[in-house]
């Protein structure tokens, strides 16, 4: 208590009282799980036997030892998963339990292999971009049981088609799929259908680009990264889903599922400074599109994307 007349006029009291709330237990979690096979030849359950005297989050990273694509799985206690190559894989779990000790960390992580011998019928593949030079869509990376693939792209705005047609697997990537001119953007459906399997399987991805660093526009001046960005599960969810989340300046995607119409796309620092505003028309009901972060410091952001009927906010960070 200060007597503001007086400064030198002064005296403490002091009480000691405690906040209710659910009591500090021992940081003791023990991260375990256990695989089963089931469904040939390459679908595993991986089921959580992790224990610890308090509630726990966990997260997990299948990881292809051979440099594959990585897969990860967010707030799921079990996975199913299935390997689409016969490659030697690491799969781990981390699990982080709660209402521990503040200041302790409570994050352990449990890793185990497991070696695929056959994999059964699959297709997968991924796009990218380019605005440097002569700007360009192509495909940048594919993993199919087929000896062949037949390649289609069907696009809209500015490009322009380029090398459809049958091809030999494995695939030299990057492969063009399309070319636009200068200053005007494309949305572009590239469908690949497996020859040689039965049945043969088809399977098609949408890509919006826009090489004209303008405001107003996303400004994708220098394209994605030439690597594969595997789409998490949970991204055939209605709504907007950011990946991989964290990531590294130049690499996050943005999946857009069941939302048509105008819309407008922001990204806003955690001080609610708006950083980038773009308006995008969403044609198709699914949509995936990289975000240019590559100005972006490390920390945490926030995407905020507007439709005629909501506002969805969704939270990524920059390593």
């Amino acid at each position: 208590v200060y007597d503001y007349d007086i400064p030198e006029c002064y005296s403490t009291v002091c009480h000691k009282f405690e906040l209710e709330g659910g009591e500090e237990v021992p940081c003791d979690a023990v991260p375990s799980f256990v695989g089963t096979l089931i469904g040939a030849p390459a679908t595993w359950q991986f089921n959580n036997t992790s224990t610890a005297s308090s509630p726990m989050l966990f997260s997990w990273n299948i990881t292809d030892l051979t440099g594959g694509p990585g897969t990860s799985y967010s707030n799921q206690q079990d996975i199913t998963h299935t390997f689409i190559n016969a490659h030697t894989y690491q799969i781990c779990l981390t699990v982080t339990q709660l209402n521990t000790p503040i200041g302790m960390e409570c994050t352990f992580t449990y890793c185990d292999t497991i070696t695929i011998d056959e994999v059964s019928d699959h297709l997968n593949f991924n796009l990218g971009y380019t605005c440097k030079d002569e700007p360009e869509l192509y495909i940048n990376f594919m993993s199919t049981s087929a000896p062949q693939v037949d390649i289609s792209t069907t696009c809209v705005g500015g490009s322009t088609p380029q090398n459809n047609g049958i091809y030999a697997i494995p695939l030299v990537t990057p492969l063009v799929v399309a070319t636009q001119p200068p200053y005007n953007w494309s949305s572009c459906w590239v469908t690949v259908t497996t020859i040689g399997l039965s049945p043969n399987i088809s399977a098609t991805q949408y890509m919006y680009f826009n090489c004209q660093p303008c405001p107003g526009t996303p400004g994708f001046d220098s394209g994605t990264p030439n690597v594969f960005q595997p789409e998490p599960a949970g991204t055939n969810m209605p709504g907007i889903t950011v990946f991989p989340n964290p990531s590294s300046p130049g690499e996050l995607q943005v999946m857009l599922n069941e939302l048509t119409g105008p819309s407008s796309l922001q990204v806003v620092d955690i001080e609610g400074k708006v950083l980038q505003t773009f308006t995008i028309d969403i044609e198709y009901s699914r949509m995936r599109m990289p975000l240019n972060t590559s100005e972006l410091a490390a920390g945490m952001y926030f995407l905020r994307l507007q439709t005629a009927d909501e506002v969805t906010v969704k939270k990524f960070v920059i390593k």
